[in-house]
């Protein structure tokens, strides 16, 4: 007998800040996984663009406005993934107990993005290898020929 292995629709992590730990959970649902792994990968290429961008930069202002851009580009990934709450909270843990602007957190939350992003990428795996097995099922199921009993014989 054969068992299906299929991973669960929300996916749970913690994130350990200080003696601080905030649970959190992504929403890995099909409507949301539709959504998000678009959005992640368009965050993800503008992140590098940004990181790219701030390795030649020198200007205390400009590095803080990349700072800024940086945490708009990955902070809505990341609450259309956890929620507000779960990222407010991360917020509040970076700042022990005190609420940091998400750009005073952005090595943090790149940590944060990378999970999220992670498990999109698995979720959009699993899709993929589910149809590439539904394929080579039918591939071999053709590859056997007719069935005799289908030729009248």
């Amino acid at each position: 007998m054969r068992t299906l292995k299929v991973r669960k629709s929300f996916e749970r992590f913690e994130v350990e800040v200080g003696d601080e730990t905030v649970e959190c959970v992504i929403d890995c649902t099909d409507e949301k996984l539709n959504r998000c792994a678009a959005r992640a990968i368009e965050a993800r290429d503008e992140a590098l663009r940004l990181d790219e961008e701030k390795s030649r930069e020198y200007d205390r202002a400009a590095l803080d406005g990349l700072a800024e851009r940086l945490a708009g580009v990955i902070g809505g990934v990341i609450v259309d993934a956890i929620g507000q709450g779960s990222y407010d909270a991360i917020l509040t843990a970076c700042g022990d107990g005190v609420k940091l602007k998400p750009a005073q957190c952005n090595l943090v939350m790149a940590q944060v993005f990378a999970v999220v992003c992670q498990a999109y990428v698995e979720r959009l795996d699993d899709v993929r290898q589910s149809k590439a097995a539904h394929y080579l099922q039918d591939v071999v199921k053709d590859a056997q020929g007719p069935d005799e009993a289908q030729q009248g014989r």
